[in-house]
């Protein structure tokens, strides 16, 4: 027995130390497994990349401006601030994720699918961590009916996150943990990752990383040939690949992010050597200013040597060309010697513009501005070539000529026509436009918009392209000639928000400096969910007229208005309907009776009001109102005389919409809005904070007037911000509902009282378009009525006077009233033109819908009944249209504007 257990216990610590060899060993070799770089798991075909120090600055970059708010229709597979929203909750909840965020260096990278489609691929550096860890760690994320899958498809171990419809997949590999939205996304990032070609073994990649600043709010670095691949779904067919293009490698830019503009600054390394930017040097800038003020797109190519840069595209220096015989009024054969015509009269910069309508198959609409040296030189040695064609207009005889000094993009048209203009030789397909561009002065150098954009344009460079806001809608519109513009517009979230970008480069080598910047949109931009139906035409002529001039309306034709700061509005009066009407003046304020009288007139010491509230005051049964500025609030009586001491400061400017709130009805008013340091304000009218007040914050500007709102004996606030984000505080400021983190209010829905059935305390409509019912614990209950698109105007009444409250849905091209019971009241088709709001008036007696059609200015009319209006005048307004009653006549009033005049229908 004894010799039994001699053998018994070394046979035991062999087999314990053989079980524990196996762990050791793998967790050894684990130890020992070489790290990655992020750039070894980046696919090839990656369209753009967003690099930062840490995942918690990304984030800090994707919030930080209001250019990079996304549209909630535009989709990455998964909306970029629902993944923002979601991180950022992950990282204050869990220790190990938060540590993560905070240390190590990440990209985001944007990677075209097979259909061209962008897809997102988020890369971190996590140190030495293994797939065991990382998958247990998200376990522990997961909330009920979430479940992780493992996914043994792919090259790399990897497993997929399933929350309802949302499937995200995941692998961590060398040091590497890589998330994506896309199955396909995620196997091109392992097989690279697992391949023995990455990007660092491209020379301009690598050369471009080891310029990349340090000390910025984040690097962005741009594959310019595969992403105007992607942009134009251009194929074999990309504009960026000719001989000599300095553009076919990568761009590697920093970040400066403000509230109103990004700037870039960088390097882009070109493959080609020579390329046409060679031997050059950067020259001044300013020829920018001589652009039509209509213009969309402007490519301007600025060289200090043109007969260096001509011979990119045609080699000898004589062309044989067709010119034109004036005595004989013939055509001729003529030789044009390149280097001694354009040594003698022509400048420095070559530009070509592009109008709106360009981009909707109207290739004519463009310009090419010449600058010239000496325009007398230049009006005798062109003249053998030019024909006349009218006073002051020629037509260029041979349509190859501008093709062989410059190349195609200079040469728009099978016919072109010039005009000597001042300094500028200015070429065109289209006549008309010559004659708009020689008949009125007024060129983007007088706008405000270049004002802003010459403060951050370099004085000098060689390459300058603009492209202005109305260019977003119209570039993908449905006169183009790409196989599928949907899926490029998915490319251009940010850009639905700017005002003008541009981008400039200096010569200098393969290395060309870069700087770009992006202005963001003061004037409010047209959303991205509207159809390409509903988009507004912009105006296509070349140069507008002055603002000093009228607009000239034709016989039958209504006025379109075109000042933002002319409006018509009604004082809120908690959903009373209002006795007089305000029109707004810029920062003049005047007041009409329901009867058409003037009643007074007050100037705001501001800009324009962001708000007009009626209120009251203790001890008196008068009536006041209270104009709120962005800055300030002052209480006028009923005869617009300012209530002495009543002027109050604001404690931060307001930043979005705001409202006036009587919890009490003791006429003890607080006002409640978000500052510019994205703090929620409550007030009373001596501009004061509230003491108990805890000061909630926003991210973002409200998107429409905070909603108080005191039900199941308890009191609430409700606001949301211009994505959608939803907040439901006590009176106090203190959350009070949780609200899901993935929920998202259409930014054109009101927050309304459930007043129809059990299932919430509230309900609004989603941004996906559907009815959302939230209840006091925070559960969403989710009922579809139709569909009315993205971020649907709703609002929710008695329309049809039973007593019970009707849901109006307006979006996709159509407006749609339903009762309780999902049953069609009202049905308008809204698909030709581009409508308004609606406005709406109802009572037990009556209701009415108007809506103004933006483009043509006619008034869309019609009762509960389904009848329009009835009277002898087409009705159309210059400005959206309201409601307000005439108490002698005891009728709705339709109050609409002419020639900045407001008129009053009643119905």
């Amino acid at each position: 027995m004894k010799i039994r257990t001699s053998y018994l216990i070394p046979l035991i610590l062999f087999a314990i130390l053989t079980i524990a060899f196996f762990p050791a060993r793998k967790y050894y070799l684990f130890l020992k497994e070489p790290t990655a770089r992020l750039s070894d798991a980046i696919p090839p075909e990656t369209a753009l990349m967003l690099k930062a120090s840490s995942l918690n600055r990304l984030l800090d970059v994707l919030k930080s401006s209001p250019l990079l708010e996304q549209s909630e229709s535009m989709y990455y597979q998964i909306n970029i601030d629902s993944i923002s929203d979601k991180l950022t909750t992950i990282i204050q909840k869990n220790s190990f994720f938060g540590e993560m965020a905070d240390q190590h260096e990440v990209v985001l990278c944007v990677v075209p699918d097979s259909g061209h489609r962008p897809r997102l691929l988020l890369l971190l550096n996590t140190g030495k961590l293994s797939y065991t860890r990382l998958r247990k760690q998200v376990s522990g994320l997961l909330k009920p009916g979430e479940q992780l899958v493992e996914d043994k498809t792919l090259p790399l171990k990897a497993f997929s996150l399933i929350s309802g419809e949302t499937r995200v997949w995941i692998y961590a590999y060398q040091g590497l943990m890589a998330v994506a939205f896309s199955k396909e996304t995620l196997r091109a990032s392992a097989g690279t990752l697992r391949s023995d070609q990455h990007l660092t073994d491209d020379p301009g990649f690598k050369k471009l990383s080891e310029t990349s600043g340090k000390k910025v709010d984040g690097i962005l670095m741009i594959n310019s040939v595969n992403m105007a691949g992607c942009l134009l779904q251009a194929g074999d067919n990309n504009p960026l690949k000719f001989s000599g293009s300095p553009f076919d490698g990568w761009m590697s830019l920093d970040l400066h992010i403000s509230e109103d503009k990004i700037l870039m600054d960088g390097f882009t390394y070109g493959k080609a050597s020579p390329s046409i930017l060679d031997s050059q040097e950067p020259v001044d800038a300013t020829f920018a200013g001589y652009l039509p003020a209509a213009t969309a797109l402007a490519v301007m190519v600025s060289v200090s040597n043109p007969q260096h840069y001509s011979a990119f595209f045609y080699d000898p220096d004589t062309l044989h060309c067709m010119g034109y015989d004036s005595a004989n009024q013939c055509f001729s054969k003529e030789i044009f010697r390149r280097n001694e015509q354009l040594n003698a009269w022509m400048g420095n910069t070559l530009c070509f513009a592009a109008f709106p309508s360009y981009f909707s198959g109207n290739t004519q609409s463009c310009i090419t501005l010449i600058e010239l040296k000496s325009a007398d030189s230049a009006r005798m040695m062109l003249k053998p070539f030019i024909r006349p064609f009218e006073q002051g207009i020629g037509q260029i005889a041979d349509n190859r000529l501008f093709r062989n000094l410059w190349g195609g993009i200079f040469a728009q048209g099978s016919e072109q026509y010039c005009i000597f203009h001042g300094k500028v030789l200015a070429v065109s397909p289209d006549p008309a436009i010559l004659r708009s561009y020689m008949a009125d002065e007024q060129q983007f150098a007088q706008s405000e918009l270049y004002k802003r954009a010459h403060a951050v344009i370099s004085d000098k460079s060689n390459l300058l392209i603009l492209a202005k806001d109305n260019i977003w809608s119209r570039i993908f519109g449905k006169g183009n000639k790409m196989a599928d513009p949907a899926k490029a517009r998915e490319w251009l979230w940010p850009m639905s928000n700017t005002s003008l970008a541009g981008i400039q480069m200096s010569a200098g080598g393969r290395m060309l400096f870069t700087h770009a910047f992006v202005l963001a949109d003061k004037k409010g931009v047209v959303p991205d969910n509207l159809s390409l139906a509903e988009i507004p035409a912009e105006h296509d002529s070349v140069l507008p007229s002055s603002p000093e001039k009228k607009p000239e309306v034709k016989a039958g034709a209504s006025p379109v208005s075109v000042s933002a700061a002319s409006r018509l509005m009604t004082p809120a009066l908690s959903g009373k309907i209002s006795r007089m009407v305000f029109a707004l003046k810029g920062n003049v304020v005047e007041t009409y009776s329901a009867g058409g009288e003037k009643l007074w007139a007050y100037t705001l010491k501001e800009d324009t009001p962001a708000a007009i509230f009626e209120a009251g005051r203790k001890g008196s049964s008068e009536k006041y109102y209270l104009i709120a500025g962005t800055r300030s609030v002052v209480l006028v009586d009923n005869d617009g005389r300012e209530v002495k001491n009543s002027a109050a400061k604001l404690p931060s400017n307001v930043k979005g919409a705001m409202a006036l709130f009587d919890y009490d009805r003791t006429k003890d008013y607080r006002i409640i809005f978000r500052g510019s340091d994205q703090k929620i304000y409550l007030i009373g009218l001596d501009g004061k904070v509230l003491p108990d007040w805890t000061y909630p914050v926003s991210e973002n500007a409200l998107a429409g007037p905070p909603e108080f709102i005191r039900t199941a004996g308890k009191d609430f606030i409700l606001f949301s911000d211009s994505k959608g984000k939803l907040s439901i505080t006590d009176r106090r400021g203190r959350k009070r509902i949780e609200v899901a983190d993935g929920f998202r209010k259409s930014v054109k829905s009101g927050i309304f009282e459930n007043r129809s059935n059990s299932k919430g305390l509230f309900l609004m409509a989603s941004a996906e378009g559907v009815l959302a019912y939230i209840n006091s614990e925070g559960v969403i209950s989710l009922s579809k009525f139709g569909d009315h698109g993205k971020d649907p105007w709703f609002t929710y009444l008695d329309f049809n006077g039973d007593g019970s409250e009707d849901f109006i849905f307006s979006g996709k091209g159509k407006l749609t009233v339903y009762d309780k019971m999902k049953k069609v009241l009202l049905n308008l088709d809204l698909s030709k033109g581009s409508f308004s709001d609606p406005a709406v008036y109802t009572t037990a007696k009556t209701s009415w819908i108007a809506l103004r059609n933006r483009n043509t200015g006619e008034i869309m009319l019609v009762n509960r009944n389904n009848q329009g209006y009835g009277g002898s005048n087409k009705l159309s307004s210059e400005t959206d249209p309201v409601f307000i009653f005439d108490e002698k006549k005891r009728r709705p009033v339709l109050v609409t504007q002419k020639q900045g005049m407001p008129e009053f229908t009643v119905l």
